[in-house]
């Protein structure tokens, strides 16, 4: 009941902000999100970890990376 739970509230929250984030209203962002989502769960639990998390990882030092930029190229721009 944990994991249902779980999912239906990561779900509820993902159609909101993706409703919110795109003009559609929830129900039919709702149904979308349910819809792909169906092809992510036919695969194991350790398939998607070892698929998924790589790709946080990389998507962690791009952002890291831009943030270092920024900040870098703001330092360097400063007004004195």
């Amino acid at each position: 009941m944990g994991i249902l739970t779980t999912a239906i509230a990561n779900a509820y929250g993902f159609a909101q902000r993706f409703s919110s984030l795109t003009g559609i209203a929830y129900g039919p962002c709702l149904a979308l999100c349910m819809t792909l989502a169906i092809p992510v769960s036919s695969h194991s639990f350790s398939d998607l970890v070892g698929k998924i998390y790589p790709i946080f990882g990389i998507l962690g030092v791009v952002i890291i990376g831009a943030l270092f930029i920024k900040f870098v190229t703001g330092i360097i721009t400063k007004p004195r």
